[in-house]
């Protein structure tokens, strides 16, 4: 065998070395590095306005799983919590597209 890239995880999904190892991590590598990520690793957006009736999610939530919660929740905005239950911020699908195209950038 070759060893064809030697990276960490992100590295390996965010930036292949070549075609043959973009073709072996798969060509949804972005939704992949969604789970590497969690709510506490991104910049939130306010809560302020908000009511109670959102959902609440754990900063510790990866950025796939709120995702999938974003969707099953019509799009609605993710109310982020502390282990105190504290409201750290919101997240929205805005917050995540803008994750992904500061990263595109930096590509």
């Amino acid at each position: 065998g070759t060893l064809a890239q030697y990276a960490s995880p992100d590295e390996l999904l965010r930036a292949p070395a070549d075609d043959f190892v973009a073709q072996f991590v798969g060509s949804d590598r972005a939704l992949k590095r969604l789970a590497l990520a969690t709510l506490a690793d991104i910049e939130l957006a306010d809560a302020s306005g908000l009511n109670g009736d959102h959902a609440r999610v754990p900063d510790s939530t990866t950025l796939r799983d709120a995702l999938a919660a974003l969707l099953m929740g019509d799009g609605r905005p993710l109310l982020v919590v502390d282990s105190s239950q504290r409201v750290l911020g919101t997240f929205t699908i805005e917050a995540l597209s803008e994750r992904l195209r500061q990263e595109h950038a930096q590509l």
